[in-house]
């Protein structure tokens, strides 16, 4: 008979259990996600209808062909946990582990940014009238290394969108002023980045932001301060090597200083600076 005062082997705490406890957080941004019918001119947007139910077209279009390409959902689970890494990279910036020193908000993107321009989610600073001073727009993958092959992928069309001179953007982009309560929809141009988690920390992660902060372990402040540190120090890297290209592409071209160009390299300088301030660069 066993002793019931013996203690029990602690049970390893499954995906499905960190699911539940994250589930708070998954639906208070699930809540922000801009919807493409608040864009339409009779909603006060700027796109006509018309525009608007073209892109919700195109949006069908592009789920089948993924879907039949198996672009997406050969491997379930990691496709789930991909989708989870976007929701801890948004939590760790609305509950201040990322920017905490600035006002920002964060936000899931548009599901036609999501397939057309690889924003899964769209970071905005503001400045202390509530006003969009820049922006920037993400796409998260679950990956081992940054050389991983969804990784790289991405990052060479983000390479390529940059060697063109006109940079990433964001059509649906919605911004409410915390000061005024006014809220604007247009479409904005941002840096895009592409950052990754690994898959196993994105479970652990996923555990230590939805506890209290009262409650959080030395272990999970450890854990989110070195996944705070990989963000920063990714993001700093892809600033730097825009700004070289930019440089490159306006050397080619003969120039000093193309205006189109330095209007695409404004936000990549100011996110620099923004970042050095955190990393003590």
């Amino acid at each position: 008979m066993a002793n019931p005062l013996e203690k029990t082997a602690a049970q390893p705490t499954t995906f499905e259990t960190a699911k539940r406890n994250f589930d708070a957080i998954t639906k208070k941004f699930d809540t922000r996600r801009p919807t493409l019918d608040e864009f339409s001119v009779e909603k006060g947007g700027p796109y006509p209808a018309a525009e608007v139910a073209s892109d919700r077209a195109w949006i069908t279009r592009k789920k089948k062909q993924i879907f039949i390409q198996g672009a997406r959902g050969d491997n379930a689970e990691m496709e789930e946990r991909r989708l989870y890494a976007e929701y801890v990279f948004m939590e760790m910036v609305d509950s201040g582990e990322l920017f905490d020193n600035d006002m920002v908000e964060v936000m899931p993107s548009s599901e036609f940014d999501d397939l057309a321009n690889g924003a899964d989610a769209v970071v905005t600073f503001c400045d202390d009238d509530g006003n969009v001073e820049f922006a920037f727009s993400v796409d998260v993958k679950a990956a081992l290394t940054a050389e991983s092959e969804n990784v790289e992928k991405v990052e060479r069309l983000v390479r390529e969108k940059i060697y063109s001179g006109v940079g990433s953007s964001v059509k649906y982009f919605i911004h409410e002023n915390v000061e005024t309560g006014e809220v604007s929809r247009r479409a904005m141009a941002v840096p895009n980045f592409v950052i990754w988690v690994e898959p196993e920390t994105i479970q652990s992660l996923m555990l230590a932001l939805a506890k209290k902060e009262k409650d959080k372990t030395a272990e999970d402040e450890k854990l989110i301060s070195r996944e705070t540190k990989k963000l920063y120090q990714s993001m700093m890297a892809q600033c730097e090597k825009a700004l070289k290209i930019l440089a490159g592409v306006n050397e080619k071209n003969g120039l000093q200083s193309d205006p189109k160009i330095a209007k695409t390299r404004l936000p990549y300088q100011d996110l620099i600076e923004k970042i050095r301030e955190y990393v003590g660069r």
